[in-house]
């Protein structure tokens, strides 16, 4: 897991540079302040050892569309450690 600071160094670096103005411009108007809110983040953890196959599926196929539906949330895959899949946002 990366730390916060990991997380939010990268997209410093490309806030300053998308707002980064041009010579002429720095000149008429001065520095363009960049403000960046970290949000905390949510974790979620499945663990496949508890998991109820759907009907007419395997536990495959139930894992898949458990994890699909996360995806779609907009949950991120961040480890697997035994039967646990854990998801962060």
């Amino acid at each position: 897991m990366k730390s916060t600071l990991a997380r939010i160094v990268p997209a410093l670096a490309l806030a300053a540079i998308a707002f980064c103005p041009s010579t002429s411009h720095a000149q008429q108007q001065g520095p363009i302040p960049v403000v960046i809110t970290p949000r905390q983040l949510q974790y979620k953890v499945v663990d496949t050892a508890r998991i109820v196959p759907g009907a007419n599926q395997s536990v495959a196929g139930t894992i898949e569309n458990i994890l699909n539906e996360a995806a779609a949330q907009g949950w991120k895959l961040v480890s697997i450690s035994g039967s646990l899949i854990i998801l962060s946002r």
